[in-house]
């Protein structure tokens, strides 16, 4: 997929720096050095690094798809793309103060292995749970019959509120 044009990712904004020879070649063919740039991480850092025209450029590139899970650079990004969602309706013209990042996502996607994992553990840890109230459960109807057994080894009859009595249960 291909980066957004760089008309798109400035949101009919006029570049900054409009004097640059970059900035006066026909949009297509600044679309196309983008393109070229697009994957090489280095290049594209470096193209940050310029000024703000160029970062929303190399933004393009960067943010075209993203991918949300639970580490906290996502959390940070949603953040930053909430921020923008917020500020749009409070501008007169829609647009956010500084260049948007959200203007530059083509493609969303969730890594659910997080959340997946997440419930798992959750079933896993109650199915544990459960068990271990069976065990305890378990050991407390074999604690009583042993202590029933108990009683009446000692002469006394469970039935008969633990009345003594002399008969003998093992004769």
């Amino acid at each position: 997929m291909a980066p957004l044009t760089p008309d798109r990712v400035m949101e009919g904004r006029p570049f900054a720096a409009r004097d640059s020879r970059l900035f006066k070649l026909p949009l297509e063919i600044l679309s196309t050095i983008v393109c070229f740039l697009d994957g090489d991480k280095q290049s594209l850092a470096s193209l940050a690094l310029v000024n703000s025209d160029c970062r929303q450029l190399a933004r393009s590139c960067q943010f075209q798809t993203i991918v949300f899970d639970s580490s906290p650079s996502s959390t940070h990004l949603l953040g930053i793309l909430i921020y923008e969602a917020a500020e749009r309706p409070r501008s007169p013209n829609r647009l956010t103060e500084r260049l948007s990042l959200g203007a530059c996502i083509r493609c969303v996607k969730t890594n659910s292995n997080y959340y997946r994992d997440q419930i798992r553990s959750l079933r896993t840890n109650t199915r544990l749970r459960n068990e271990e109230a069976r065990d305890q459960e378990a050991q407390e109807e074999v604690d009583r019959i042993e202590g029933d057994y108990g009683e009446r080894k000692l002469g006394r009859c469970p039935s008969a509120g633990h009345a003594p009595t002399n008969l003998d249960w093992h004769s």
